[in-house]
């Protein structure tokens, strides 16, 4: 027979046990949350750690600017020859006879080293002043001064249009276009008539005139000047 003091004491004795059954619980559930936070912790620093340590940091080195200076092109002026020192060949390719000389004179005037003129084995309309290398600005200089554009100095051909280039530093070829000039330019000799002078003719004997063979007229060749 079971008393009743008996089970009260069980009653108890139970409750307490299941008590401290369920505090056992909580503890272990409370500890495996606060486990699972500090786990999850510690993946998180350590995530963060991997990013904030696992990639260097870039740092961005400075642009440097290189600036190439433009070559700078020095263009030397050689001084002209004197004239004397220069052989200038004058040929005619105009159509009118004389020119060649006719230059001959203009360069002479100018203290050139004239040479004897020829006859051009072209014709040109417009004059060219052929330099050989070396001679540019004397040919620049002579297209001066006889009238003609600066272009009109060129490169000496590989076969000059005069029948023997000789000595020659320097041909002009001259061309219709300086015909005018020259021609007037060309100095002209003034000339003093001579007094009349009365002359007294006497009259001579008739004579019988002696028949005469006439001979026949001299041919003449015609050679066109340079």
């Amino acid at each position: 027979m079971v008393r009743r003091g008996d089970h009260a004491a069980d009653g108890s004795l139970k409750s307490a046990a299941m008590a401290h059954t369920g505090r056992g619980v909580f503890l272990v559930v409370i500890a495996f949350l606060i486990g699972v936070g500090l786990l999850h912790s510690a993946d998180r620093s350590q995530s963060i750690g991997v990013t904030q340590t696992g990639s260097p940091a870039t740092t961005s080195k400075p642009k440097t600017t290189t600036t190439v200076a433009a070559p700078t092109t020095t263009t030397t002026t050689l001084p002209l020859r004197d004239p004397k020192t220069v052989k200038v060949l004058a040929a005619n390719g105009s159509n009118t006879d004389g020119i060649g000389n006719k230059v001959r004179l203009k360069l002479q005037a100018a203290s050139y080293d004239a040479l004897a003129p020829v006859t051009a084995t072209a014709k040109t309309p417009t004059t060219i002043v052929y330099f050989n290398p070396g001679f540019q600005g004397e040919a620049i200089a002579l297209a001066g001064l006889l009238g003609v554009p600066p272009a009109s100095a060129q490169a000496m051909p590989a076969k000059p249009p005069v029948p023997q280039l000789g000595t020659a530093n320097i041909v002009v070829f001259a061309g219709d276009d300086i015909v005018p000039g020259l021609t007037a330019t060309q100095s002209t000799t003034a000339t003093t008539a001579r007094p009349a002078t009365a002359t007294t003719v006497r009259s001579a004997p008739a004579t019988t005139a002696t028949p005469t063979t006439a001979k026949p007229a001299a041919t003449t060749t015609t050679t066109k000047k340079p």
